[in-house]
């Protein structure tokens, strides 16, 4: 619910979640949530961590990193503007590094600013850009 109401949208249903808690590379340790202190035990925010050595063992290896990503990160409406998403971005990396991790990746929408404003604070760099293009198929 909290996924939904981050990102204003009907995905994340209790299937998809369960989707993603069986993936190889998924692990309980990286997967971080923030509880309001009112009402009690409300989630404020949450931020999953993958570390998937399968996928990026090659890369890795030639760039000479152990990368871990920031997969998916959200804060809920109501607990917007408090510092929370730049908390669960630091606390991730801090769980990353406890795991090895060299090196953190995210990705974010170019149209989310407020996003984009936090990880630059938090000294990440834009490592490429992706176009996204569509046309209705009429």
């Amino acid at each position: 619910a909290v996924h939904r109401a981050a990102y204003g949208t009907t995905h994340m249903t209790v299937e998809e979640r369960l989707t993603i808690m069986h993936e190889p590379a998924y692990r309980p340790d990286l997967d971080l949530v923030a509880v309001a202190p009112a009402p009690r035990g409300a989630l404020a925010a949450f931020c999953i961590c993958f570390i998937d050595e399968a996928a990026f063992a090659a890369e890795n290896a030639r760039a000479g990193v152990n990368e871990g990503e920031v997969a998916i990160l959200g804060v809920h409406p109501t607990y917007r503007g408090l510092g929370l998403g730049r908390a669960m971005v630091l606390a991730g990396m801090r769980a990353l590094q406890a795991c090895g991790v060299s090196t953190a990746t995210l990705g974010v929408a170019s149209n989310n600013p407020a996003a984009v404003r936090v990880y630059e604070s938090l000294g990440f760099r834009t490592r490429f850009a992706r176009q996204w293009y569509e046309k209705p198929v009429t």
